[in-house]
Protein backbone atom coordinates (compact mmCIF):
# COMPACT_ATOMS: atom_id res chain seq x y z
CA UNK A 1 0.00 0.00 0.00
CA UNK A 2 0.97 3.49 -0.63
CA UNK A 3 2.53 5.76 2.27
CA UNK A 4 1.04 8.70 1.21
CA UNK A 5 -1.50 9.82 3.78
CA UNK A 6 -5.19 9.17 2.04
CA UNK A 7 -4.47 9.69 -1.24
CA UNK A 8 -4.56 6.11 -2.21
CA UNK A 9 -8.02 5.61 -1.12
CA UNK A 10 -10.13 6.25 -4.12
CA UNK A 11 -13.47 4.81 -4.29
CA UNK A 12 -15.82 4.65 -7.44
CA UNK A 13 -18.97 2.97 -7.49
CA UNK A 14 -19.34 0.76 -10.78
CA UNK A 15 -22.71 -1.20 -12.02
CA UNK A 16 -23.15 -2.51 -15.73
CA UNK A 17 -25.71 0.46 -16.78
CA UNK A 18 -26.89 3.39 -15.20
CA UNK A 19 -30.69 2.34 -15.78
CA UNK A 20 -32.82 -0.58 -14.83
CA UNK A 21 -35.86 -2.19 -15.51
CA UNK A 22 -38.49 -3.31 -13.08
CA UNK A 23 -39.80 -6.91 -14.16
CA UNK A 24 -42.30 -8.37 -11.83
CA UNK A 25 -42.13 -5.37 -9.46
CA UNK A 26 -38.45 -5.84 -8.83
CA UNK A 27 -35.20 -5.62 -10.20
CA UNK A 28 -31.79 -6.84 -8.92
CA UNK A 29 -28.75 -3.92 -9.18
CA UNK A 30 -25.19 -5.49 -9.04
CA UNK A 31 -23.36 -2.47 -7.62
CA UNK A 32 -19.27 -2.93 -7.56
CA UNK A 33 -16.34 -0.72 -5.76
CA UNK A 34 -12.87 -0.84 -7.59
CA UNK A 35 -10.95 0.17 -4.17
CA UNK A 36 -8.47 -2.20 -3.26
CA UNK A 37 -7.05 -0.95 -0.10
CA UNK A 38 -10.53 -0.43 1.98
CA UNK A 39 -11.39 -2.43 5.15
CA UNK A 40 -14.97 -1.43 5.17
CA UNK A 41 -17.57 -0.73 2.86
CA UNK A 42 -20.92 1.58 4.19
CA UNK A 43 -23.69 1.58 1.30
CA UNK A 44 -26.86 3.39 1.04
CA UNK A 45 -28.87 2.56 -2.13
CA UNK A 46 -31.17 6.15 -2.21
CA UNK A 47 -34.40 3.49 -0.78
CA UNK A 48 -33.57 3.42 2.83
CA UNK A 49 -31.49 0.51 2.23
CA UNK A 50 -27.93 -0.28 3.19
CA UNK A 51 -25.53 -2.72 3.33
CA UNK A 52 -21.36 -3.36 4.53
CA UNK A 53 -20.14 -5.93 2.17
CA UNK A 54 -17.78 -4.61 -1.22
CA UNK A 55 -19.50 -5.54 -3.77
CA UNK A 56 -23.65 -5.51 -3.08
CA UNK A 57 -26.58 -6.89 -5.15
CA UNK A 58 -29.60 -4.67 -4.25
CA UNK A 59 -32.93 -5.01 -5.22
CA UNK A 60 -35.21 -2.16 -6.05
CA UNK A 61 -38.79 -2.23 -6.08
CA UNK A 62 -40.22 1.58 -7.10
CA UNK A 63 -39.89 3.10 -10.24
CA UNK A 64 -37.40 6.43 -9.36
CA UNK A 65 -34.16 8.10 -9.33
CA UNK A 66 -31.63 6.65 -6.95
CA UNK A 67 -28.91 8.76 -5.06
CA UNK A 68 -26.67 5.62 -3.98
CA UNK A 69 -23.12 6.41 -2.34
CA UNK A 70 -20.28 4.25 -0.59
CA UNK A 71 -18.15 5.30 2.21
CA UNK A 72 -14.63 3.60 2.91
CA UNK A 73 -12.47 3.24 5.73
CA UNK A 74 -8.79 2.20 5.66
CA UNK A 75 -6.34 3.00 8.69
CA UNK A 76 -8.36 5.87 9.79
CA UNK A 77 -8.96 7.58 6.04
CA UNK A 78 -12.18 7.84 4.85
CA UNK A 79 -13.64 8.55 1.51
CA UNK A 80 -17.37 8.56 -0.42
CA UNK A 81 -18.24 7.93 -3.20
CA UNK A 82 -21.64 8.24 -5.49
CA UNK A 83 -23.93 7.17 -8.77
CA UNK A 84 -27.05 7.88 -9.90
CA UNK A 85 -29.64 4.99 -10.82
CA UNK A 86 -32.61 5.06 -12.71
CA UNK A 87 -35.09 2.61 -12.55
CA UNK A 88 -37.65 2.35 -14.93
CA UNK A 89 -41.29 -0.04 -15.56
CA UNK A 90 -39.68 -2.91 -17.75
CA UNK A 91 -43.66 -3.76 -18.77
CA UNK A 92 -43.27 -2.26 -22.16
CA UNK A 93 -40.86 -4.70 -22.92
CA UNK A 94 -42.24 -8.55 -21.66
CA UNK A 95 -40.20 -10.01 -24.38
CA UNK A 96 -37.17 -9.54 -22.65
CA UNK A 97 -38.11 -12.23 -20.00
CA UNK A 98 -38.18 -15.03 -22.47
CA UNK A 99 -35.06 -14.05 -24.24
CA UNK A 100 -32.21 -17.01 -23.91
CA UNK A 101 -28.74 -16.15 -23.86
CA UNK A 102 -26.05 -18.46 -23.44
CA UNK A 103 -21.79 -18.21 -24.09
CA UNK A 104 -19.77 -21.32 -24.49
CA UNK A 105 -17.50 -22.36 -23.92
CA UNK A 106 -17.43 -20.63 -21.07
CA UNK A 107 -14.18 -21.31 -19.51
CA UNK A 108 -11.91 -20.31 -22.50
CA UNK A 109 -8.80 -19.57 -23.55
CA UNK A 110 -9.61 -18.48 -27.12
CA UNK A 111 -12.40 -16.60 -28.46
CA UNK A 112 -16.26 -17.11 -26.79
CA UNK A 113 -19.65 -17.98 -28.66
CA UNK A 114 -22.75 -16.21 -27.98
CA UNK A 115 -26.03 -17.79 -28.83
CA UNK A 116 -28.99 -15.30 -28.22
CA UNK A 117 -32.82 -15.87 -28.85
CA UNK A 118 -33.80 -12.35 -29.79
CA UNK A 119 -37.15 -11.98 -32.01
CA UNK A 120 -34.85 -9.26 -33.68
CA UNK A 121 -31.87 -8.49 -34.16
CA UNK A 122 -31.82 -4.75 -34.85
CA UNK A 123 -30.05 -2.54 -32.28
CA UNK A 124 -28.52 -5.48 -30.68
CA UNK A 125 -25.01 -5.17 -28.80
CA UNK A 126 -23.26 -6.65 -26.87
CA UNK A 127 -20.69 -4.85 -24.25
CA UNK A 128 -17.91 -6.84 -22.48
CA UNK A 129 -16.82 -4.90 -18.97
CA UNK A 130 -14.59 -6.16 -16.60
CA UNK A 131 -15.36 -6.52 -13.15
CA UNK A 132 -14.07 -3.18 -12.46
CA UNK A 133 -16.90 -1.77 -14.38
CA UNK A 134 -14.09 -0.42 -17.32
CA UNK A 135 -15.90 -1.39 -20.85
CA UNK A 136 -13.76 -3.71 -22.85
CA UNK A 137 -15.70 -3.84 -26.62
CA UNK A 138 -18.49 -3.27 -27.38
CA UNK A 139 -20.00 -6.24 -30.89
CA UNK A 140 -22.94 -5.50 -32.70
CA UNK A 141 -25.63 -8.71 -32.78
CA UNK A 142 -26.70 -9.55 -35.91
CA UNK A 143 -27.70 -13.25 -36.15
CA UNK A 144 -28.40 -16.05 -33.41
CA UNK A 145 -24.60 -16.62 -33.29
CA UNK A 146 -22.18 -13.79 -32.58
CA UNK A 147 -18.17 -14.26 -31.83
CA UNK A 148 -16.56 -12.53 -28.93
CA UNK A 149 -12.90 -11.81 -29.89
CA UNK A 150 -10.66 -12.50 -27.08
CA UNK A 151 -7.18 -10.92 -28.95
CA UNK A 152 -5.18 -8.88 -26.74
CA UNK A 153 -7.49 -9.67 -23.60
CA UNK A 154 -5.81 -10.78 -20.38
CA UNK A 155 -6.89 -13.47 -18.68
CA UNK A 156 -9.40 -12.80 -15.89
CA UNK A 157 -13.60 -12.93 -15.35
CA UNK A 158 -15.43 -10.52 -17.66
CA UNK A 159 -19.41 -9.43 -17.90
CA UNK A 160 -20.92 -10.04 -20.69
CA UNK A 161 -24.17 -7.55 -21.21
CA UNK A 162 -26.61 -7.99 -23.69
CA UNK A 163 -28.26 -4.52 -24.75
CA UNK A 164 -31.52 -4.28 -26.81
CA UNK A 165 -32.58 -0.88 -27.94
CA UNK A 166 -30.29 0.38 -25.47
CA UNK A 167 -31.94 -1.56 -22.69
CA UNK A 168 -29.96 -4.14 -20.74
CA UNK A 169 -31.49 -7.18 -21.27
CA UNK A 170 -29.22 -10.19 -19.96
CA UNK A 171 -25.62 -10.90 -18.31
CA UNK A 172 -23.34 -13.20 -18.12
CA UNK A 173 -19.88 -14.01 -16.54
CA UNK A 174 -16.51 -15.25 -18.97
CA UNK A 175 -14.17 -16.53 -17.70
CA UNK A 176 -10.47 -16.22 -20.25
CA UNK A 177 -7.85 -18.35 -18.98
Amino acid sequence: MPDNGCDYLKPRINAYADTFYLEGGEVDVNLYNNNPYADTWEWSFGDLGTDNVKDPVHTYTAVGEYNVQVTVTQDGCVKSAEKTIYIELGDDIPEFEQIEMQVFPNTSSHDFTLKTSLPNYKNSEIKIAGLNGHLKDIIPVNGETTVIPTKGWKPGTYVCNLFVDGKLVKTEKLVFE
